[in-house]
């Protein structure tokens, strides 16, 4: 009897699911059009903006942080869809419009940088709105580009902020009101726009940036096939290749 070459539906890959788990850049977007340029404008603008930053353009670190996660949000709402069986091929009109908060919630930390010191401690309404629309697309844009388990952790932290009072003993404390939490948040340099988002913004961005030159233009390849042809031959020669290529791309 001829066996199914065929197994059963049940029993067949999604091989779309395997590689949208595994590829990262089968999550985003291919657009094209409008939507493209707009994308390589926003990218080109960010890169111009680091290379001012980093060589000359002295600023606030509050303000390069909001500049920052200004061009992330905005980005992320463009090449990211919803969910991984959205279509990748055109923006929705909903994800424009989260483009369009991402850059207020973040641009009005920079105009209103001299006004929020001069308050500080006494948010006004309008601050408090910003924060906490800033807090949730900040949420949504992680899940996005990694997974709902990040903002899931970011959100049990923010309820424990909250009904920390309900908590056993050891980690109980008497709790924070909405107002509080969000002005800590967003408002400061102690939560979102502190160190880590601040070492984003100049050393992690630059460092991503050169790598990105080097693979565009084959450099990369150039240089690790330099230091094949310098240690590879010799005795333990993967560990020389390896030290000699990164010691030639400043990565060690």
């Amino acid at each position: 009897m001829q066996e199914n070459l065929f197994p059963p539906k049940s029993e067949q890959i999604d091989l779309d699911e395997i590689v949208r788990k595994y590829d990262t850049e089968a999550r985003y977007r291919k657009l094209s059009g409008l939507p493209a340029y707009l994308v390589t404008i926003l990218a080109v603008s960010m890169s111009l903006f680091h290379l001012y930053t980093s060589g000359f353009g002295l600023m606030q670190s509050i303000i390069q942080a909001s500049v920052h996660l200004a061009f992330v949000l905005t980005l992320v709402f463009l090449l990211y869809p919803f969910s991984d069986k959205a279509a990748k091929t055109d923006v929705p009109w909903y994800d424009y419009v989260l483009t369009a908060l991402g850059a207020f919630v973040t641009l009005y930390l920079v105009f209103e940088f001299d006004a929020l010191i001069q308050r500080a401690g006494l948010p006004t309404t309008m601050d408090l709105i910003v924060s906490f629309l800033g807090i949730i697309l900040l949420l949504e844009a992680t899940r996005r580009v990694s997974s709902p388990i990040l903002p899931l952790i970011a959100i049990f932290f923010l309820l424990y902020c909250f009904y920390g009072r309900y908590f056993p003993s050891l980690f109980q404390h008497r709790g924070f009101n909405i107002y509080r939490i969000v002005n800590h948040m967003y408002l400061g340099t102690e939560g979102i726009f502190g160190i880590p988002l601040s070492v984003s913004a100049t050393f992690v961005f630059m460092f991503i940036l050169f790598g990105s030159v080097l693979e565009q233009t084959g450099m990369g390849r150039f240089i690790i096939d330099l230091a094949m042809a310098l240690a590879g031959w010799a005795t333990g020669g993967p560990a020389k290749v390896a030290v000699l290529s990164s010691g030639l791309m400043g990565s060690k």
